[in-house]
């Protein structure tokens, strides 16, 4: 993602807890919203019907990853809402995620997919 820098970045730590809220409700809806499309569910579908992680893996790098074959397949994402790969340090096994930016663009809001599995951490 790029950043435009005619608008100077907005410092998440500059705003009130109530703006810091809505930035974040604002972002979690714009995803919640592009992922339950159908479309969107038709891809994941799509994509969990493969057997393997490294089937999964190429496919979000040949479709989720490609914004012609989404386009191709009547896919549009909304402003700011990208789907991009996401690793974790404890290594679960993340697909990929919906992301969205806030103002603040050192600060996301991210609905990660994983292989299928709902794993919670063991420690905070």
């Amino acid at each position: 993602m790029t950043v435009d820098t005619a608008v100077p970045a907005i410092s998440i730590d500059d705003v009130d807890l109530e703006t810091k809220r809505g930035w974040m409700l604002e972002a979690l809806m714009d995803i919640y919203t592009y992922a339950r499309t159908p479309g969107f569910q038709a891809v994941l579908a799509e994509m969990n019907e493969l057997p393997t992680l490294e089937d999964k893996d190429r496919f979000v790098r040949t479709v989720l990853l490609a914004p012609a074959e989404l386009e191709r397949r009547g896919i549009t994402p909304p402003d700011g809402v990208v789907v991009q790969r996401s690793r974790f340090m404890d290594d679960r096994p993340t697909v990929f995620c919906v992301v969205k930016y806030l103002p603040d663009p050192t600060r996301k809001m991210t609905l990660t997919f994983d292989e299928g599995k709902m794993l919670w951490p063991t420690r905070f």
